[in-house]
């Protein structure tokens, strides 16, 4: 059997050194022990979104906040080439399926563009929802391929023509979570 995938916020990542104990989230621990049914001693392996893969077994299996002993952890070479998919963003929730399989076949990026015959105009506010919607299921994708760098979404939507265009993707300019 895989050992359990399971995310941790980037800050964490200076804390992963062997030996030490790293806190889970509420939202993290909750589904490690209650719907994966992780128990005390279980192999995991934690996923930071920036290529940080740390080997780890639970030291302790509480639902609000589980213990991870570190035993490993190592830094994840990118995947080469890195591939960016721009994509024109249909409507229903075809979206959300594109993100999660390009972020399972490791895509570096996802760029949804708003095309002049896209069908899916978004305001503001539901571009924001949408957006952390989305990066949270390219969070469950990387966790479920086992992929170690978060696949990332710019923070605003794309025009065809340029006019909105987002600047090249990269750490600094894209959003590797959401916030």
């Amino acid at each position: 059997m895989s050992p359990l995938r399971v995310w941790i916020d980037h800050e964490q990542a200076p804390a992963c050194k062997p030996g030490a104990h790293v806190k889970l989230s509420a939202d993290e621990s909750a589904h490690v022990v209650r719907s994966l049914r992780a128990r005390r001693g279980d192999t995991v392996v934690l996923l930071d979104g920036e290529g940080l893969v740390v080997e780890g077994k639970l030291a302790s299996a509480d639902g609000d906040g589980a213990m991870v002993e570190v035993v490993r952890a190592r830094v994840a070479d990118p995947l080469s080439p890195a591939i960016y998919v721009a994509q024109g963003m249909p409507k229903g929730g075809t979206m959300d399926d594109l993100v999660r399989s390009c972020c399972e076949a490791g895509a570096a990026g996802i760029i949804p563009l708003e095309t002049a015959r896209c069908e899916l105009k978004l305001d503001a506010d539901r571009a924001r929802s949408r957006r952390e919607r989305w990066q949270q299921q390219a969070v469950e994708a990387c966790k479920q391929s086992g992929i170690p760098g978060a696949r990332r979404l710019p923070r605003r939507s794309a025009s065809a023509n340029g006019s909105n265009a987002c600047p090249p993707p990269s750490p600094a300019n894209c959003a590797s979570r959401a916030r």
